[in-house]
């Protein structure tokens, strides 16, 4: 699978994870919830299971607190408790079209298996200015995290 680490240091893959290009993250199938390269029984989770991560965690303006770590992130790292033990880290992202690293230690951007149109998907992002969780559009060719949801 291939996989790119944080400005291209593969030590960082150890701690932050790999961010992955969308195509290569759904192993080249385009079934929302599909496995991808998640391991067996689990899958790539869909905007759906997002949102029902976030009802259950109350709204998007408290989930996205609920969600991040209370460590590795740039202060204030506003409303973060981890209060639902997804420890989501602020792993930055990859922009193949600029080729540019952006945002490790200030913002987390999560894939989901949705398309939204030709070329793009949904994504979930979270910062440290606030507490919220959004969902948003992101070209399939950047390079994101994943948290693969257990069937």
């Amino acid at each position: 699978v291939e996989k790119y680490c944080y400005g291209n240091d593969f030590t960082q893959c150890d701690f932050w994870g790999g961010l992955y290009q969308w195509d290569e993250l759904m192993a080249y199938t385009q079934t929302a919830g599909a496995q991808g390269i998640c391991p067996e029984g689990w899958h790539v989770p869909s905007s759906q299971d997002w949102k029902s991560v976030i009802r259950y965690l109350g709204t998007e303006k408290l989930a996205g607190g609920k969600l991040k770590s209370t460590l590795q992130w740039q202060r204030p790292n506003v409303g973060a408790d981890n209060g639902s033990g997804f420890s989501a880290y602020p792993g930055g992202y990859f922009d193949f079209m600029a080729q540019q690293w952006h945002d490790q230690y200030r913002e987390g951007y999560f894939w989901t298996s949705e398309i939204i149109s030709k070329g793009t998907a949904v994504a979930v992002y979270l910062s440290y200015r606030t507490g919220t969780v959004d969902m948003y559009e992101e070209f399939q060719p950047s390079a994101l995290s994943v948290r693969c949801v257990k069937n």
